[in-house]
């Protein structure tokens, strides 16, 4: 799965990009997209690997891609088609915005950018569904051959970016979603927009950040807003594990941002992970959530897939309560087998029978 990152020039988004990948190398081409893989925290994994105290321990990954900042003015406003083509490739949309004063720089301006960024996105779908549209009806009227649902669905879609409205806002049925899958439109994209703060700016209550979000909230409430200090970030990630602990403490959160962040792109994908459980690997296998058990199988191998006869189920909680015992969960009948259309639930521990 797939995260674009996006931004203003002075957002820090690839500050944020590096605390979410850290290690990952410096481009020496601005003007590329930096491509990095991070781990997804979860505890889960770290118990079953402390049971079976496997040769290899495999959390979740997601792949994050910092792409190039956008043009604010100017006659090449925008983000640049090559960009453009590669955004449509992600899953979901992260956009970094300023909230944070900046020596020598003009006065953040979020509930601005935001509005900026998206009207530069609604303006790349709409050159992507608007002569969509108008093929579809020429084929029509020359041929009388065309694709219902689709023309609906492009139809409303053009109609509601022509106002400047994000592709969300369309009245779409499932079907006409679907239909609408290969045109990558970045409006219709899970999307989260983070709030790049000062640490006042992250301590901030009822002030000029939380007013901002709760207004940007209200004109996109489909959308996900979180806040966040890149530079706090940075300073946390030097410290040893007391000294963080302590520093988040102090800021009232639980986690690091990076974690944070994380777990909300987990959430906007509507992924779940089940779990595979031995002595030779410990593995968390992202998935979709309503995801069958035969599917499931084919995130592992394809020939579990095509030999799939059962799944040994546990569910988390039943695992987790009984100390990850194979044994005490056969025995107390908690380790049931499910068949092809089982729907893997967040959490289970599942071991694929197949004939191959």
């Amino acid at each position: 799965m797939r995260i674009g990152i996006i931004g203003l020039p002075l957002s820090g988004k690839s500050t944020v990009f590096q605390i979410l990948v850290p290690g990952c190398p410096l481009s020496t081409d601005p003007t590329r997209p930096r491509l990095g893989v991070t781990t997804v925290p979860d505890p889960r994994v770290d118990f079953c690997s402390g049971v079976f105290k496997p040769q290899k321990t495999t959390f979740a990954t997601l792949e994050m891609v910092d792409f190039a900042g956008v043009r604010a003015g100017g006659v090449d406003r925008g983000f640049p088609p090559a960009v453009v083509a590669q955004m449509r490739n992600a899953e979901a949309l992260m956009a970094v915005v300023r909230f944070f004063h900046q020596p020598g720089a003009e006065d953040p301006t979020p509930v601005k950018d935001v509005r900026l960024l998206m009207d530069e996105l609604v303006f790349a779908d709409l050159a992507v569904t608007e002569p969509r549209s108008e093929r579809i009806l020429a084929d029509k009227k020359r041929a009388g051959r065309y694709d219902e649902k689709e023309l609906s669905a492009v139809t409303k879609v053009t109609a509601v970016l022509s106002e400047g409205r994000p592709a969300f806002r369309a009245d779409l049925t499932p079907e006409e979603r679907a239909t609408l899958k290969g045109y990558g439109l970045l409006t219709l994209k899970p999307f989260v927009v983070v709030a790049n703060c000062d640490e006042d700016g992250f301590r901030d209550v009822d002030g000029p950040v939380s007013q901002a979000l709760a207004e940007l909230s209200r004109d996109y409430p489909d959308y996900e807003f979180m806040r966040l200090s890149a530079r706090v970030e940075e300073e946390i990630g030097q410290l040893d594990e007391a000294d963080r602990t302590a520093f988040l403490e102090d800021l009232g959160q639980k986690e690091a941002a990076r974690d944070r962040i994380i777990r909300a792109a987990f959430r906007l994908l509507d992924l779940i992970c089940f779990i595979t459980v031995g002595e030779d690997e410990v593995r968390a296998w992202p998935i979709r959530r309503h995801t069958t058990a035969v599917k499931a199988a084919g995130r592992i191998h394809t020939d579990l897939e095509q030999g799939f006869i059962r799944a040994e189920v546990s569910s988390w909680d039943d695992f987790h309560r009984l100390n990850g015992s194979l044994n005490d969960l056969k025995k107390a009948g908690l380790l049931r087998l499910e068949g092809k259309e089982y729907k893997v639930a967040d959490g289970d521990v599942i071991n694929i029978r197949s004939g191959l």
